[in-house]
């Protein structure tokens, strides 16, 4: 059945560009084959400096789906995800890194599954890519159907792009802006806030892994605010109810990576991943072999872990 240009619709679909002239296409055409059409696809331009911006424009349409294209000066992701919600139409909202690209039922799934159970958020499986291999990013033994608040906070991932929000969730809280790491900083908080909260087990997502892209940036910016954040993020989930030994290991890792990638030092954050580090006594069993190899280190001999994070650095400035 055709649907009338005037109606609004049912879903947004808010993709930030930034200098992703190699993926935006494979991206946006993924949006355009969507089986459910009406839906509004928003690409915040957000200052590319390649092609990007041009590209994204080819797709403006006002048809089935539609597509919107705003170009704004470089603030930052945060900023083009909360551009994005403000020019959103739609009661429903949904995020696609512009690297990424979506299953042709990326919107239709959640959708009616969200209807039929009357719930304010819906996560949804993943692929990750990565030196071209694709693989199922969730275990076989996540629930499905309604779940509660603790199981979705254990098993729905930091991640905002494998959720289905009501955007009415938004008006309470957004993007922290001029920060990375804003998955971390946002998404529990829109999980706490959610009433009823849905997992269909099916992958909808291909999330590709890249070396050059911002969450695998080691900067000291970088390092400090994904750091930060997962402190926010654990001192909330422990005012949830959510139990400390559900998420600290998170919180290891987190610090794990701020140690690494900064140099040595006494400053207030370092003390704080120090004693993070210290009070984390069982390996968890999420970490990576590098993760567990390297706890395991810090634990023996202090000054082996610190010429590793010294090569470490050297390496990526090196390849820089």
């Amino acid at each position: 059945m055709d649907v009338k240009q005037k109606e609004k619709p049912l879903i947004s679909v808010i993709v930030p560009i930034y200098n992703v002239e190699k993926y935006v296409r494979k991206c946006l055409d993924s949006l355009k084959a969507q089986t459910m059409k009406q839906i509004e696809v928003i690409c915040i331009d957000d200052g590319s400096t390649d092609n990007s911006g041009r590209i994204a424009d080819e797709y403006r349409s006002d048809e089935w789906p539609k597509f919107k294209v705003i170009h704004t000066e470089n603030k930052g992701l945060s900023a083009a995800r909360n551009c994005g919600i403000d020019e959103a139409l739609a009661e429903w909202i949904m995020f696609v890194d512009s690297d990424d690209w979506v299953d042709e039922r990326f919107c239709e799934i959640p959708y009616h599954a969200m209807i039929e159970n009357k719930a304010d958020m819906t996560i949804f499986g993943i692929y990750n890519v990565k030196d071209g291999r694709i693989k199922d990013w969730f275990k076989n033994d996540i629930p499905t159907g309604m779940i509660d608040e603790l199981t979705a906070h254990e098993y729905g991932t930091v991640f905002v792009w494998n959720k289905l929000y009501k955007r009415k969730l938004f008006g309470i809280c957004k993007f922290p802006e001029g920060k990375v790491a804003e998955d971390i900083a946002l998404t529990h908080k829109l999980v706490h806030l959610s009433k009823a909260i849905l997992f269909v087990p099916e992958p909808l997502y291909y999330h590709l892994y890249r070396k050059d892209s911002i969450s695998n940036t080691h900067t000291i910016s970088v390092q400090i605010d994904k750091f930060i954040s997962s402190e926010q993020r654990f001192g909330d989930l422990l005012s949830y109810g959510v139990p400390k030994e559900k998420i600290e290991a998170d919180l290891c890792a987190s610090a794990m990576g701020f140690l690494v990638n900064t140099k040595p030092g006494n400053t207030e954050l370092h003390v704080r991943a120090f004693n993070i580090m210290n009070s984390m006594e069982v390996v968890s069993s999420s970490f990576t072999k590098q993760q567990k190899c390297l706890l395991h280190i810090w634990k023996r001999n202090r000054k082996i872990f610190n010429f590793f994070s010294f090569l470490k650095r050297l390496l990526h400035k090196l390849k820089q």
